[in-house]
């Protein structure tokens, strides 16, 4: 990958000027399209893409299809089929696993996100998130305008390619709409978030009705007050949902766990699709990857998932109290993060924090009732990149990850995360990470 990257570097630093003249107008572009926005502006992007040979960018997609295999497979390899059981087990409240429970199996049309983190000798995933919230599904936005730009032909991207997320999720939806007997193009979406939460995400809710739209299907915004129940349907101003594009999470409802459960009934009476059930919640914790990493249950997997688990998946245990020697002596190596949460909020980077400070938040997470995780550090090494500061070209060494999207248990593409190296040390656009794209680099 740095190679590739380099290549770029040296290709825009060679010729400056019309290099900063097609990076302020894609990025006057992407402002116009308001693209990646929230949190009420736009989002920082990355003015070059990150560039993958192609063997790596499949190999990429094929280690991210097998990990959400093995993700899903952990309620019945583990825990007997009960997702009771290891809701409680990864630090869910009864009434959360209540809710799960009415979803529970129904994985068709299933979305989910791998954080890998890549180095010149491979790459190891931080988190797998595996519900409809997440992030930069619109990415590829972003590659249709520079593969427009005449600038960036001549850094070669009559060879680059990639996948477009949002177009594998609308294959997806329609797969799962067909399942169910409905035809896509004349079905009702409506993406569900929650209030007063989803203020925050106001333009990127819009952004992907938008999006939808483009795509031919009939979809609008709504929250969990603007819903309703009426003869077993889920309707919203005065319209049957036949499809509900589930967006909030558990983070969003807090208490309000009655309002899901009797949204839920028209997906018990068979009339509601919903994208992504809420048992998906189960497979974004952070704790599967204590369940995963943990020799205690190497017999549960095979030689070969044994070997994907050892190359992708970084040290990882349940925070207790047997640990907390090994905890406290290798500050300088480890993350302490929630086993459920989002954005890096309750992340604690063990190298950010003095000896003491490290031992009490030990102590505190030790005594609390909130399930966290102990994991690995994983190393970044910092790239250099070019972005704009102003109206200036600079070269800036930042730290990335790449988000392997997985749609319907099938590979669909990349989008890159970075932030300056030496900064907050969660690439997390709620810390301030900005976006660039990826291509794959074909045959030359």
């Amino acid at each position: 990958m740095n190679s590739l990257i380099e290549e770029v570097n040296d290709r825009v630093s060679g010729d400056p000027q019309p290099a900063r003249t097609a990076f302020r107008e894609l990025l006057q572009t992407a402002e116009q399209d308001r693209f990646l926005y929230a949190h009420h502006r736009q989002s920082l992007i990355f003015p070059t893409p990150v560039l993958l040979e192609r063997e790596q960018y499949k190999a990429i997609g094929r280690d991210a299809e097998n990990l959400l295999t093995l993700l899903l497979s952990i309620p019945k390899r583990l825990f007997g089929g009960d997702p009771f059981v290891m809701g409680r087990r990864l630090g869910f409240s009864e009434e959360q696993c209540q809710v799960m429970s009415l979803t529970f199996g129904d994985d068709a049309g299933i979305m989910a996100r791998a954080d890998l983190s890549l180095n010149e000798t491979g790459y190891q995933c931080m988190e797998f998130n595996v519900d409809s919230s997440v992030g930069g599904i619109e990415i590829a936005r972003l590659n249709s305008f520079m593969e427009e730009m005449r600038y960036f032909r001549t850094l070669g991207s009559e060879h680059w390619r990639y996948d477009d997320p949002f177009r594998h999720l609308v294959d997806s939806i329609r797969a799962v709409a067909e399942i169910k007997g409905l035809h896509l193009e004349k079905s009702r979406i409506a993406i569900v978030d929650w209030y007063p939460d989803m203020l925050d995400y106001a333009e990127m809710n819009a952004y992907t009705q938008k999006l939808f739209r483009e795509h031919g299907l009939d979809v609008w915004v709504c929250h969990q007050d603007e819903v309703e129940l009426v003869d077993e349907s889920l309707m919203c101003r005065g319209e049957v949902i036949d499809i509900m594009y589930r967006t909030f999470l558990f983070a969003d409802v807090k208490r309000d766990t009655d309002k899901v459960m009797q949204m839920l009934k028209a997906y018990e009476a068979g009339n509601l699709v919903v994208i992504n059930g809420l048992h998906t919640e189960l497979y974004s914790n952070k704790g599967n990857f204590a369940l995963l990493s943990d020799p205690a249950f190497a017999s549960h997997y095979s030689p070969e998932e044994q070997d994907l688990i050892q190359r992708c998946i970084p040290w990882t245990r349940f925070l207790e109290s047997g640990l907390e020697q090994v905890v406290t002596e290798n500050r300088e190596q480890l993350v302490l993060k929630p086993a459920y949460g989002y954005g890096g909020h309750g992340v604690l980077l063990g190298w950010k924090l003095s000896q003491s400070e490290w031992e009490s938040k030990v102590r505190d997470l030790l005594g609390g009732t909130e399930t966290y995780v102990v994991q690995k550090r994983i190393m970044e090494d910092p790239v250099k990149v070019p972005m704009m500061q102003g109206e200036e070209l600079v070269f800036e060494d930042v730290i990335m990850n790449v988000g392997a999207f997985v749609f319907n248990q099938s590979f669909a593409g990349l989008m890159v995360r970075s932030m300056p190296a030496g900064g907050h040390g969660v690439i997390n656009v709620a810390q301030g990470a900005g976006f660039a794209c990826a291509f794959y680099r074909d045959e030359l």
